[in-house]
């Protein structure tokens, strides 16, 4: 059986379409003959949970690794509670609050190409490792967050193992871009 490396930082607790997507992806693989290896974050910062994903999870390997998450700073600079999940297009709500405003422009510009950039270093470093212990026949990555686009690639580009990029939202004419 072929073996795929899937790297996407929506994979359960975390809900959600994208979630659910990936874990559907992961689920019939194997019966089309490729066997998963999921690589995602270990405590993401997810605007929906579902626990009830677990259960299309059985069999599917998954590795987590760290991630430097600057949604965590951004909660203690709005006020939020550490354990508040942050909504759904939250870079186009307005707000009169001013440090909803600057850590909204802080996110917008500095966190390229998303506010997940600081998954990259960690997962970049699990994926070669999952690679030298695993035949790893393909590369699987799902966005959004962008920056998992940018670790399949990086991976793709130094080990020359073929990469399949789903992008289920737009790449380049995405609303807060603007």
């Amino acid at each position: 059986m072929k073996k795929v490396l899937c790297i996407s930082y929506y994979w359960p607790p975390a809900g959600g379409p994208g979630a659910q997507r990936v874990v559907k992806f992961m689920k019939y693989l194997p019966a089309n003959g490729w066997s998963p290896v999921v690589l995602t974050v270990t405590g993401g910062e997810y605007p929906y949970i579902d626990p009830s994903l677990w259960r299309d999870t059985k069999g599917v390997a998954a590795v987590r690794s760290y991630s430097l998450e600057p949604f965590r700073l951004y909660k203690q600079l709005t006020g939020r509670k550490e354990t508040d999940t942050l909504p759904v297009g939250l870079l186009t709500s307005s707000s009169s609050k001013p440090t909803e405003r600057i850590a909204n422009w802080l996110r917008s510009n500095l966190f390229i190409p998303d506010a997940r950039v600081g998954w990259v270093p960690f997962a970049l470093h699990r994926a070669l490792s999952i690679i030298k212990t695993t035949d790893i026949d393909l590369i699987f990555t799902s966005s959004p967050p962008h920056s998992s686009q940018l670790i399949g690639y990086l991976v793709h580009k130094w080990t020359g193992i073929p990469w399949v990029a789903d992008l289920r939202d737009p790449w380049t004419d995405i609303r807060y871009y603007q």
